[in-house]
């Protein structure tokens, strides 16, 4: 249980909704997901928005959507900001963030982020600072 939890009736919780672009990603998105379905926050809709990947990355798109609040379309677009301004047109929740597929969020990131905006309803952005981890695979 999170010691960040700000209410044990999820209901109450305002909703979410991270988008992700994406294009050909196969080698990392599922890493994105597993940041995304792990968060401490339980309230969360991840929209994935692919530019219409030729690589195995639908797949693992397909393969994750029924194991959490996932959408995904894959469809041309005009790259990266093109791809989040269409997930933001599909976002439902309250608040809106984005993810890219090679950047993740420690566990607690979203229910920090919440919590900021719930104690303050003047607070229109919140951010973090950044951790920067290189693997020796390379990327």
């Amino acid at each position: 249980m999170s010691t960040y939890l700000l209410s044990k009736n999820n209901e109450k919780l305002p909703l979410v909704s991270i988008i992700t672009p994406s294009y050909n990603r196969a080698w990392i998105i599922q890493r994105c997901i597993d940041c995304i379905r792990g968060q401490t926050y339980p309230s969360i809709e991840h929209i994935v928005v692919d530019g219409g990947s030729t690589d195995e990355t639908l797949e693992i798109l397909k393969k994750n959507q029924s194991s959490y609040n996932l959408r995904w379309i894959s469809e041309k677009d005009n790259g990266m900001y093109d791809a989040i301004n269409k997930g933001i047109k599909l976002a439902t929740g309250k608040i809106v963030a984005y993810l890219n597929t090679d950047d993740f969020y420690f566990p607690y990131t979203v229910e920090l982020a919440v919590q900021k905006f719930l104690q303050d309803e003047t607070i229109s952005l919140v951010y973090g600072d950044w951790v920067t981890y290189y693997q020796a695979t390379g990327f």
